[in-house]
């Protein structure tokens, strides 16, 4: 339950930011994100979703690892993306988010 009210709570940011670095402050509870300046930070959608789902499948299974496919894109159809092609398509978006969502560092810190 803290883990799901903790990644609500600070989120990835909602649009597009400018520069590699991203903090949010809820309360007691932060965290801050850096990511590499090439593709930058995940932003969006996307992100929300593949956390959300990540978080689920851990308190489901109550297991530190856990199936996330062989590859982005089995993952993406494991959490029941649709997949539309092309540059605009909701899987390239997806993955794009994905990628980014991986290359960036997270540090959780508290008030306490």
């Amino acid at each position: 339950m803290i883990v799901r009210c903790f990644l609500i709570s600070v989120t990835p940011p909602h649009s597009k930011v400018a520069g590699s670095e991203f903090g949010r402050v809820s309360g007691e509870v932060g965290l801050s994100h850096v990511a590499p300046s090439k593709p930058s930070l995940p932003y969006g959608l996307y992100p929300r979703l593949i956390l959300m789902h990540l978080t689920t499948k851990a308190l489901l299974h109550r297991e530190r690892t856990f199936y996330v496919g062989k590859s982005a894109n089995s993952f993406l159809a494991l959490m029941g993306i649709a997949n539309n092609g092309g540059a605009n398509g909701t899987w390239t978006r997806a993955r794009e988010q994905l990628h980014r969502l991986c290359l960036t560092s997270y540090s959780y810190h508290d008030r306490s």
